[in-house]
Parts: structure tokens; sequence; C-alpha cells
């Protein structure tokens, strides 16, 4: 009987604990998902889009589906985290600018740039063109210690059809951002080159109503063919103001 006792009591332990290994992971992953939170984790419409390599995709695994976002060894690593951050200090270094792609502490009266990065990764090209192509950035208006900028993409065509990261500004003392309007940036080999193309003030002013403004390769007509030869950068503004 006393054996028997033992082995119930092991017996209950070990589901206790993995129970509660399991309503660590299920937090761990609504939080990295949920964009009402005051955080910066990837998601998408579809609920979490696999990862592939560059092989992987050479090697046709996305046969004729459109996706955005979805190479985890691209020169500028994991796709997914494709929003990211640095001050604004009048000083372009081109490929050796450093952007913080998850938390960025705040400094006040600075002007940060924010960034986010798109790649239809079907290799295709002109045999898979996204249409309507949009891109978007919430900029929150309360002020805080801890603010979330996401970046959005949409498309009508891709699969899933709506992508978004964010970059988490932080500081000690409450604070409020400021877009700088006037400054949104697309940046590409086509339309984009020698210096970008500005983008409307959509961007962040219809980013729920319109999911922002149309990108494009050639112009701006929402058209992205596949492949990173067709990939843009697209950049807002913003400025941190201490609320003191």
């Amino acid at each position: 009987m006393k054996k028997n006792k033992m082995n119930m009591w092991a017996v209950a332990v070990a589901v206790i604990l993995v129970l509660s290994l399991c309503a660590c992971g299920q937090q761990g992953s609504v939080s990295t998902n949920t964009n009402s939170e005051v955080i910066s984790g990837w998601g998408d419409s579809v609920g979490g889009r696999p990862s592939y390599t560059i092989a992987e995709i050479d090697d046709g695994v996305l046969q004729d589906r459109i996706i955005f976002n979805v190479v985890s060894n691209s020169p500028m690593g994991d796709e997914k985290n494709f929003v990211g951050a640095r001050e604004n200090t009048s000083v372009d270094a081109g490929l050796d600018n450093i952007w913080d792609g998850n938390e960025v502490e705040a400094k006040d009266g600075a002007t940060f740039l924010v960034r986010l990065y798109v790649d239809n990764c079907n290799p295709n090209g002109e045999d898979a063109v996204s249409e309507n192509t949009r891109v978007a950035f919430n900029v929150p208006t309360e002020s805080g210690t801890e603010l979330a900028v996401h970046g959005y993409i949409y498309s009508d065509n891709a699969d899933p059809t709506e992508y978004w990261d964010g970059v988490r500004f932080y500081s000690d003392a409450p604070f409020h951002l400021e877009y700088v309007y006037g400054g949104a940036l697309l940046e590409n080999n086509g339309i984009g080159a020698d210096g970008g193309i500005q983008l409307g003030d959509e961007i962040v002013t219809k980013a729920a109503s319109e999911h922002g403004v149309q990108i494009g390769y050639n112009e701006l007509d929402g058209r992205i063919p596949g492949g990173s030869t067709y990939a843009a950068y697209i950049t807002i503004q913003v400025k941190t103001v201490f609320d003191s």
C-alpha cells in the first residue's frame, strides 16, 4: 500500500510539472503574437507562417504560393523580424547601419528611423506577382514608458494576406511618439533606386482604414514580383518626446 501511494504521488507531481510547462509555453506563444500589447513580436493573419531557408525556396518548396518574409537565413537575418529602428544621426552608413530589431532606448527629443522590409519570397519573378501590396505603420498616440511601433504588410493574393512585426521603445520616464510628416520613404532596385521615393503620410494616418499606402517595384501600383531582387525597404521617422 505504501509503495502504491508513493507511485500515485510521483504521477501527480509529473502531471503538475507537465501542465505547468504547457501553461508557460502557451503564455509565451500568445504574448509574442498579441498585437494589442506593448510587445514587438511578429505575426500574420493565419496565426504563424512557416520559415524556409534560401536553399529550400530555391528547390521549389513554395510552388505557386505567394508569401512574404519567410526566409530564415536571408542577408538581413530572419525575415519575420522585419521591423527595426535606429536613431537618425543624419549619417547614412549604408550597409553598415545598425538597426535594432526588438527594442530601442528612447531619448528626449531624438528622431528615430523605423524601417520595415518587404520580400515576396516566391522566386518566380513576374509569374508570382503580389497584387495591391500595401504597407502601414501603427504609431501609438498615448504616453508610457514602453511604446511599440508596428509595421504591416498587406497583399490581396498572398497567403497569408497580412503580416506584422514591431519594435519597442522604452525609457524610465514617460514619453510619447510624434510621427514626422513627409518622411516616409521607399527604397528598392526599381522606382526607389537612387535615394528612394517618398510615400504619402497615409502610411500612418490610414493604417487601419486602408492598410496604409500602395508600394510597387516599377511604379506605386501595388505589384511586387517574386524574388529578393524586387524586395524593398520602407522607412518612416518618429520623434521621442519625454512628457516632463
